[in-house]
């Protein structure tokens, strides 16, 4: 059994962009992360937080880590995103990450995306 779990719009206020008006204040920057579980969680069963993810440790570790960094680029910052949710998985579970910018002024958002994951389908 495979399941997919989602957590959506982690939102962050972060120092993000190359120009001294992009640094000068905090950006709305948000994660978005999908977790593949190739076997079933035992937390389906037990109903306990010790047989599943701590979704809160992983979101204390990105906001503790990426709240007292500058970054230029969105995708070194979705690296170290990933890098620090990776480190955190067991090696059977798979995960995409989403990093998402918001610009100012109706301009819309950019994207950033990297998966573990081998598919070519990827569950987002």
């Amino acid at each position: 059994m495979r399941s997919i779990l989602r957590i959506d719009d982690l939102n962050f206020m972060l120092h993000l962009g190359v120009t001294p008006v992009e640094l000068a204040s905090p950006q709305r920057v948000s994660i978005s992360i999908a977790f593949i579980f190739h076997e079933m969680i035992q937390g389906m069963q037990t109903d306990s937080i010790d047989d599943t993810l701590c979704y809160q440790k992983l979101e204390d570790i990105l906001r503790t880590y990426l709240t007292k960094r500058h970054f230029h680029l969105l995708e070194h910052l979705g690296y170290v995103s990933f890098e620090l949710i990776r480190a955190q998985l067991p090696q059977n579970v798979d995960f995409n990450l989403q990093v998402t910018k918001y610009l100012p002024k109706d301009r819309g958002s950019r994207s950033f995306i990297l998966s573990s994951y081998e598919d070519h389908r990827w569950p987002l």
